[in-house]
């Protein structure tokens, strides 16, 4: 603390967090994961497992667990998890439009692109009142988007699916089916729903529990995403480990 003048009168020392130990509660229950000697073994055995990614994870998973945490609280410490799972396997969230088009799409596109940009790049050199300055930055801006529209973000949901076909974990195909078996009148897959609970969660904090949405995430996504990012926390060096468990 100082005074008017800057000098410091006094030093006040306080902790920052704190540990996350709770009595009585485990992070995993082995009783129904039946995973964690492979865990253990898989995970110390991994390069991966001193860095300090895995261990924000691993941190993550923690507090998800924990039984006094809120349900929208413990969605988006597994949401973040999962992000990090994704980031740690390399998975990019952008794709390349090329990669999904043919080479004369492609080349179409990439000139459409092109001109479109360099025509509003004109149009922002154009003028030169005060207030043009204004225009000329969200013209250069729109230029700037379309010089990359090219880039194709790929969603959660998608990062998600790749994620576990990458590790053979059953997931997608189990929760696949249920959807088959019983699908939305909105059409969306579980990885649709997947990326649009997330944005609930990390962008309003809210869970609309007030609705009618028979997919709420709490019994088709919490359980899996939970089992995903365990399982993803025992990758080793191999490009295909299994999941934890298979129940």
């Amino acid at each position: 603390m100082r005074d008017e003048t800057g000098d410091l009168m006094m030093r006040v020392h306080s902790r920052r967090g704190g540990s996350t130990f709770a009595t009585g509660h485990r992070s995993i229950d082995g009783v129904i994961h039946e995973g964690i000697g492979k865990l253990l073994t898989e995970g110390t055995s991994s390069e991966r497992f001193e860095s300090a990614m895995l261990r924000v994870i691993g941190s993550h998973l923690h507090k998800a667990s924990l039984r006094r945490t809120t349900v929208e609280d413990s969605l988006s410490h597994l949401f973040r998890a999962l992000d990090g799972l994704c980031k740690m396997s390399g998975i990019r969230g952008t794709i390349s439009a090329s990669e999904l088009l043919t080479a004369e799409d492609t080349a179409t596109v990439k000139r459409v692109v092109r001109e479109a940009s360099a025509t509003v790049r004109r149009l922002a050199g154009q003028g030169g009142e005060a207030m043009d300055s204004v225009r000329s930055k969200v013209l250069s801006g729109v230029a700037d988007k379309l010089s990359k529209a090219m880039t194709v973000q790929t969603g959660f949901g998608s990062d998600v699916a790749e994620l576990l076909r990458r590790h053979d974990v059953p997931d997608l195909a189990i929760v696949n089916e249920y959807f088959e078996r019983n699908p939305r009148e909105d059409g969306r897959d579980w990885l649709a729903v997947l990326s649009y609970f997330r944005g609930l969660i990390m962008h309003t904090g809210y869970m609309p529990f007030e609705t009618d949405d028979p997919d709420l995430p709490l019994p088709i996504c919490s359980t899996s995403i939970y089992s995903t990012s365990c399982s993803g926390c025992s990758f080793g060096n191999s490009d295909t480990p299994g999941p934890i468990s298979q129940s």
